[in-house]
């Protein structure tokens, strides 16, 4: 069976009730999704540098994760099998917290492993389920793993700068294709998946993050020439586009509008997450690559 199952096939046939999250949101959510944006960014920025403050602050840091990712993973499990959600996502849950911890004390090898092993006892643990197992073990691994790689680059070398780049590039991006998308509108990317996406937001994004990564580079000492600093940006923005459309198949795939309501224009925690997520993964391999490569970097200029 296909890892993500439509679920209209295997909920009740009398079940006829309307599950809040498949209702669409209002046309006009622009000014929520400013607001929201505004109040979130702070706090986020906030928790993300008070893990500079010794000798306990990254704590801070980690206890936001665990909280958001205790939300995505209930939002992933109410989208993929809302009649398990909570047993399923409160497994997903406790299987990241266990990697988290691990991460957190540098066992990273350890975090990875849990991930994987998750997933498997995920897996047979609810595939006699109406096959929930496959939508469990992937929810714990799509999550899983950018949450242990976020910990790995905040508590490496040079932490705090990595995560705002990563953060400030999926939040750009983003940003940058929404708007040229409603602007320009124009041919749509994959209709199939998403079809408010189109090709201009797509160009929008990518230059955006292009020019980001750019400025964002100016800050650091690393010693890389601004072509390099251009490749990166386009990297982490094409990671950042190519998660938000994945969620937005697996979402269409459900027949979900939204993966929650938890912030107002947004919908869920995870509508707000899915771009970063590959962003993370992407300013992972980044980092690891420019380490084996030799170059020095200890932060901010």
């Amino acid at each position: 069976m296909s890892p993500i199952e439509n679920h209209k096939n295997t909920e009740s046939d009398t079940d006829n009730t309307i599950d809040p999250l498949r209702k669409p949101r209002d046309k006009n959510d622009l000014i929520l999704r400013l607001i929201s944006a505004l109040i979130l960014i702070p706090i986020v920025l906030t928790l993300v540098v008070v893990g500079e403050i010794k000798p306990h602050g990254m704590m801070g840091f980690v206890g936001l994760l665990i909280v958001c990712v205790g939300f995505i993973s209930f939002e992933w499990a109410r989208m993929t099998r809302p009649h398990l959600y909570f047993a399923i996502g409160f497994s997903i849950m406790i299987v990241q917290f266990v990697a988290i911890v691990l991460a957190h004390y540098n066992l990273f090898i350890w975090a990875f492993l849990t991930v994987l092993i998750g997933a498997f006892l995920l897996f047979l643990r609810f595939q006699s389920r109406d096959h929930a197992g496959s939508n469990s073990a992937l929810g714990a691994i799509y999550i899983g793993i950018p949450a242990v790689s976020i910990v790995w680059l905040r508590e490496g070398e040079a932490g705090l700068f990595w995560v705002i780049f990563a953060f400030c590039m999926a939040w750009v991006t983003d940003s940058a294709a929404y708007g040229f998308g409603r602007w320009l509108k124009g041919p749509k990317l994959w209709p199939q998946a998403s079809p408010n996406k189109t090709w201009a937001g797509l160009i929008g994004g990518l230059l955006a993050g292009m020019l980001s990564a750019l400025i964002l580079g100016s800050f650091s000492n690393l010693r890389l020439n601004p072509s390099d600093w251009a490749g990166i940006g386009l990297l982490i923005s094409f990671c950042t586009l190519a998660g938000d459309m994945w969620e937005s198949a697996i979402k269409r795939r459900f027949g979900v509008k939204d993966a929650g309501h938890l912030i107002p224009g947004h919908g869920g925690l995870l509508d707000r997450v899915d771009g970063l997520m590959f962003a993370i993964l992407g300013v992972a391999i980044v980092r690891l690559c420019l380490e084996h490569s030799g170059l020095a970097f200890s932060g901010i200029a």
